[in-house]
């Protein structure tokens, strides 16, 4: 099948279902179906089982997390799908909570990164490192609260398969005295149409 540009498939579209619906309603029909590129994917969460690193698994609810003492590190995987735009950034959340009742603290995280397609890649490297610094924590116990960082489509290439993430907690300006916990990772991502290049 010969790849095709985005617009060329939604003109095809377009014409191929302008008399199934009435017509004052098709171009939103269209304007919005075609919008819908984002995707969420959800990492796989791993941690050291020892040495130094190595945060403490916690059970919050229904709910299970890494708390993160300053110098704790926790590992994750996530799939991308095999039709990931490599033109756009992806966007990764991760979710965490405070673990007591504090006012005016923060905390910060730093994640790495790497993008990974095909084989004879070295994993022992990463593609960047993102800093988010003194991050407000909120002063309710375990209110869940998402830090977002960017990964630029510079890093990203067509074939891309995975996305290895480490997130560290590095010192603060003003760190709560009980260590909050990473419940979640997950990352928005946009995808292309397939057919199209």
């Amino acid at each position: 099948m010969t790849a095709r540009s985005e617009a060329d498939l939604k003109t095809q579209f377009s014409d191929n279902t302008s008399g199934a619906i009435g017509a004052d309603d098709h171009e939103d029909f269209i304007d919005t179906l075609f919008q819908a590129r984002t995707i969420k994917a959800h990492g796989n969460q791993f941690a050291r089982e020892t040495g130094a690193g190595r945060p403490t698994p916690v059970f919050i609810g229904a709910s299970e997390g890494l708390q993160m003492d300053i110098g704790d590190e926790a590992y994750y995987h996530i799939t991308l799908p095999e039709e990931i735009d490599p033109t756009k950034d992806i966007i990764v959340y991760v979710d965490w909570v405070p673990w007591s009742t504090e006012s005016g603290k923060t905390v910060t995280w730093e994640l790495s990164y790497l993008a990974m397609g095909s084989d004879g890649i070295q994993i022992n490297t990463v593609d960047a490192k993102l800093s988010a610094v003194d991050e407000a924590v909120p002063s309710t116990q375990y209110e869940d609260t998402s830090t977002a960082f960017t990964i630029p489509a510079a890093h990203l290439s067509d074939g891309d398969h995975e996305l290895k993430i480490r997130v560290d907690r590095i010192a603060s300006t003003s760190d709560p005295a009980t260590s909050p916990a990473i419940h979640h990772v997950y990352a928005d991502i946009e995808v292309k149409w397939p057919g199209a290049t």
